[in-house]
Order: C-alpha cells, then structure tokens, then sequence
C-alpha cells in the first residue's frame, strides 16, 4: 500500500562492533519517498546509523541489515574498516586539542594584559606619591622665614623645578587616564565574552528544547501515520466488502433476470395459447354472446401481457447495463495486464560487467539497463578508472520478474585460493529497476557488486561461472580476474633482476632454493592449515616477537596471511646466510608453540632439508639465529 514502510532490522551480531540507529524503529515510509523532490520535502528521508569499532574488534566489519517491508527479499551490507573510526577518533582528539590550546592561550593573552596594566598602574602610582612628597618638600620651603634676601638665581631655579613638576604631574595626570581607558576596554571584553558564554549556554538550552520538542513531534507523526495507515486499511477492506457485496447482489439480481425472462417467455406462449382458444370460443359463441364484449376482453388480455413483457424487459435492460460497465472494467484491465505482459516479457536487456581494483581485493559489479550506450555513458562518467568486460543480451522470463546471479554452480575451472563474496542476497536484479533506468526516479542503474580476492596460493587465473536464472534462454557470465603480484614481491624481483637474474653463493643457487621452500609449503598447505588452525592467536604473537608477520596479521590471524608474510619476506633475501636464518626464525617461532604445531615445524624442517638435498641447515637454535643477526 502507498502508506507503508520500509524498516531497517539490526542485532547485536557484530563481535567488537556497535551498530546503533539514531531514531528506533528505523523506517523510511513510503509517503515520505514519493514526496522528495517536492517543494516541501527538500531533503530525502533517511536512516542515520551510527557505527563505531572498539579497539579489539575484527579489522573488517561485514554487518547484513535485512529489509523488512519490502515485497521481495532484500539485505544491505554494511562494510567498515576498525582503521576509520581509529582516523576519527584521532581527528576528533587533534581538534580538541586545537581548541583547548587556542582557549589557554586567549586567557594567558588576557591574563597578560591585566598584569602589564597594573605593573604600569603600580609604577605610576609610585611616581605620583614621589612627586607628590616632592612637591610637598618644595612648597615648605617656601613658606621657610628668609634670613637672607632672596637671591635672584634661586629664585629663578625654584620656578624651573615648579615647572618641571608641574609637566611631570602632567604626564602622570595623561598615563592614569590611559590606564583607566585599558581597563575599560579589558572590563568590556570580559563582559563581552561572559555574555557571549551567556547567550551560548541559552542556545544550547533552547536547542535541547528545540530537539527534545522535535522528538516528540516525530513520535506524534508515528503515531498518526500508523494511525493513518491503520484507518486507510479499515477503509480499503470496508470498501472491498461493499465491492464484494456489490457483486453478489448484481449475480442475483442477473439470476432474477434470467427467472424474469423465462416466466415472460413461458407467459407470452400461454398467452398465445389462451388468444387462439379465445379465439375458438369467440367464433363459436359468436351467435350467443355480445362480439364487441368478447373483443374487448381480447383486448386487455394482450395489453396486459405486453407490459409485464415490458416491465420485464427494462428491467433486464438495467441488469444487463450494470453487468456491461463491470465487463468493460474487466476487460480492459485484462487487456492492460496483456499488454504490459507482452510488452515486458519481448523487451530485450543488456548486462554488462565491469571491474575494478580496491586495495587486494577486485571489485566485480554486474549492471543491466535497455539502452547500452546509456549505461556505457554512466560508468564513463561515474567509474571512470573501471576496466569494461562483456556484455550480454537477454529477456526476462515472467512478467515483474526479475534475473538473478548463481553463485553456487558447478564449476568447469578450479578455483583455489579464490574468495567470491556478493555484497547482497539474493544477488538479483528485477525488471522494473532495469526498465526504468534513466526516469526521474531511477538516476542509478540497477547492479549487483561483488568482492573477489585471491590469496597468495591462488590459482593464477580465476575463470568463474555465473549462470543467470530468471531469463527466456540460458546466459552465463564469466568473472575473469588474474592474480596480482603483492608491492614486496614485485620490489623484492625488480631488486634481483637489477643486479643478476641468479644469485649464487659459492655455488649456491639461491632462487632455485626459494622456489623449493615456497613449492614445499604450497604441496603441504592444506595439512598445515588444518594443524595450525586451532594456535593461529599463539603462532602470530610469536611471529609477531620474530617480526615475521605485522600487526594487523597479529590481531586477525590466518594461515594465509602467516605463509603470505614468511614468503613475502623471504623474497627479500639475497643470501645463503640470511635465508637460512630466516627459516630457522620461523621454524622455531612455530616449535615454541609446542604441542602439534611443534610437530608440524618439525615435519616442515625435515621436507624443507630434503627438497634442498642439505644444501641448507635448519638445526640452529633461536638464540644462535639472534647472535648472528
């Protein structure tokens, strides 16, 4: 129905993770949806979900969100890395940080001012009480008895000194009123920040107000959507019982037409009949009874007869008139579903599969449209680094249906070492997204993305079946991705081509020697998977001391990744010397581990030494590998 919804369902599923909606239940109605775009509704309707990874979560976040509401089955998947939110949080501090220091150095700026203005006030005050007992001193001796006669260059000095002290008085007079205007405007900046405190504490207030009054009106148009909803679907079912009873009233009345009929045929026969004995009498008893009289009763009988035939007959005619406005309902919403079948199940769609490159991981995305080159201008301007495979026409088999990606096949190539991961399920595409593609409200193609990955053991080549089911005549695509050299590897052989295309130390074919210890763990990866999959937490924080592997393989330990990084760094070596330490650092991390997996160093040393014919010694201890490092 137009007033329903569509809700987001989440759990608690996610180990180390927090997957928390803001506003619960989290829905998108469909009122909200068909508005967008309008003059009042701006903004589309969404669901802000907050995610957030404690520091021992998993690295990788792969959380399925199912749709509830929808008319076929639909989950999201949300992807998340620990490393953002670590990017976040670490933004977040430096921003705090920034704001602290440049609050600290406002009031140190402040502080400072107030403090040089009342050293200045200090120092003038003492400048005004010296003056002052100057003047004092001066003006006693002048009121001193003279017991000489004044002498004129006295005099004349007195009068200087007066001056002088009048200019000083003068300038003190001139500095305390500079002072007083500083403090003024120190006064008015703190009542200026204090109010700008002020009226910021009031705005959060009347935000909270504002927010608190928000959620309440949110919770007030729930409840009378829902109340909406409910009312629109006791409308819609009362309706559709008037429609039911409408229907059953025009099949009785359409039962009584036919009665009416039948007595009205049956009644014009009798009448008949009746006519041609009346007849018969009125000629026998011609002689005996009044003509006119006879005729006259002739007469009514027959204008009696037709109006209940015509009675009869209007109302038929209504009957057989409402009957007609239903059919003609009918038919043309047969009709319309006829065209809209054949209309859909003869168009023609294009698939087209483009790749691209995510870190280690490939990128496969499988879109369909009607018009190619429309789609072709899409991932031209939206994806312009994806790299282009084929494409592939086909028709949907049902009407409203829709063409799904089967990855569960069987396979004519192998496989090994590949990870194919679709990012929804079921992985499907339906024929109203891939028809209305390009209209107001289809900006996007309709696509199926898919993560494929390969580990170091892969395959070198994937060459992967995916037949599509839903269509008229039997299509297949193919994922077609080579396995990438990792940076180390491709440095490590740029490196060693640079310098000789062999390296050999008194005779000691040391790419040769590589080749072997990498062909023996590959022979045996699945055994030493199996036995060391029960100790990977062990094995990685010993590697980690050993510095084989990295931080990241510490915290989220595979055996593949272990191999990946022992291998990578091997390739490093040019040595004898250093590849043999090498693999004795790894051989005695994993013994040091003790139990099977110490079995396991055991039996790989002993394959190592006999594919390598002795040509390099695996019998040092830990402690002799790290004095000679």
């Amino acid at each position: 129905p137009s007033s329903g919804f569509i809700e987001l369902l989440f759990d608690d599923s996610c180990e180390g993770w927090t997957v928390q909606p803001l506003v619960e239940p989290c829905r998108l109605y469909q009122d909200d949806i068909d508005r967008f775009d309008e003059a009042t509704y701006p903004l589309p309707p969404s669901c802000l979900v907050s995610v957030h990874g404690s520091p021992d979560a998993v690295p990788t976040l792969h959380y399925s969100v199912p749709l509830v509401g929808v008319a076929e089955p639909v989950t999201l998947c949300v992807d998340r890395k620990l490393q953002l939110e670590k990017d976040v949080l670490e933004v977040i501090a430096s921003h705090k940080a920034t704001f602290e220091k440049e609050k600290d150095r406002g009031i140190a700026e402040s502080m400072k001012k107030l403090y040089e203005s009342l050293k200045k006030q200090s120092i003038l005050a003492k400048e005004k009480q010296e003056l002052s007992e100057r003047l004092l001193a001066l003006i006693k001796e002048q009121e001193l008895p003279k017991q000489q006669g004044p002498d004129d260059k006295e005099e004349q000095e007195l009068k200087s000194e007066l001056q002088e002290t009048k200019a000083i008085l003068d300038i003190y007079i001139s500095k305390q009123q500079e002072q007083k205007a500083v403090e003024e405007t120190l006064k008015t900046d703190i009542y200026l920040k204090d109010k700008t405190i002020a009226d910021l504490v009031q705005e959060k207030s009347q935000l909270s107000k504002e927010m608190s009054q928000l959620l309440e009106e949110i919770s007030e148009l729930k409840t009378e959507k829902e109340n909406d909803f409910t009312s629109k679907l006791k409308e819609i079912n009362s309706n559709n019982e008037k429609i039911l009873s409408r229907q059953e009233e025009i099949q009785t009345k359409s039962q009584d037409l036919m009665t009416i009929l039948t007595d009205s045929d049956r009644i014009i026969s009798e009448l008949f009949v009746k006519t041609e004995e009346t007849e018969k009498d009125f000629d026998e008893q011609l002689q005996k009874d009044d003509r006119a009289e006879k005729q006259r009763q002739l007469q009514e009988n027959i204008s009696t007869a037709l109006s209940v035939q015509q009675e009869s007959m209007k109302e038929g005619s209504d009957l057989m008139q409402e009957l007609s406005e239903n059919n003609d309902l009918l038919e043309n919403v047969i009709e319309s579903s006829k065209y809209l079948q054949k209309k859909h199940t003869t168009c023609t769609y294009a698939g087209l599969v483009y790749y691209e490159e995510h870190g280690v991981e490939n990128l496969v995305t499988f879109t369909a449209v009607r018009k190619l080159d429309a789609l072709l201008e899409f991932i031209k301007k939206k994806h312009p680094q994806a790299k282009l495979g084929p494409h592939v026409y086909f028709r949907i088999a049902s009407p409203d249906g829709f063409v799904e990606l089967d990855f569960n096949a069987p396979q004519d190539e192998p496989f090994t070492g590949w990870s194919i991961e679709p990012h929804t399920t079921p992985c499907r595409l339906y024929q109203r997204d891939i028809y209305n593609f390009g209209d107001k409200d289809y900006s996007l193609p309709p696509s199926c993305l898919v993560s494929v990955y390969g580990s170091p053991d892969a395959v070198p080549t994937l060459l992967y079946s995916v037949p599509l089911v839903g269509v008229a005549d039997p299509v297949t695509l193919h994922i077609h991705v080579s396995r990438r050299n990792t940076p180390i590897a491709v440095g490590a052989a740029s490196a060693g081509s640079s310098t000789q295309s062999v390296k050999r130390e008194r005779g000691f074919d040391i790419k040769t020697a590589k080749q072997k210890i990498k062909q023996v763990m590959i022979e045996n990866h699945s055994d030493f998977a199996d036995i060391l999959e029960s100790s990977l937490k062990e094995i990685a924080n010993k590697l980690f001391e050993a510095k084989i592997v990295t931080q990241q393989v510490q915290r989220s330990p595979t055996y593949d990744a272990i191999a990946y990084s022992f291998l990578a760094i091997m390739n490093l070596f040019d040595s004898k010397s250093d590849l043999e330490k090498h693999c004795v650092k790894y051989l005695e991390a994993l013994s040091s581990v003790g139990g099977q997996v110490e079995f396991a160093a055991n039996l790989l040393r002993e394959k190592w030494t006999a594919a390598l014919e002795g040509t390099l010694q695996f019998e040092q201890s830990v402690k002799r590998v790290d004095d000679n490092i």
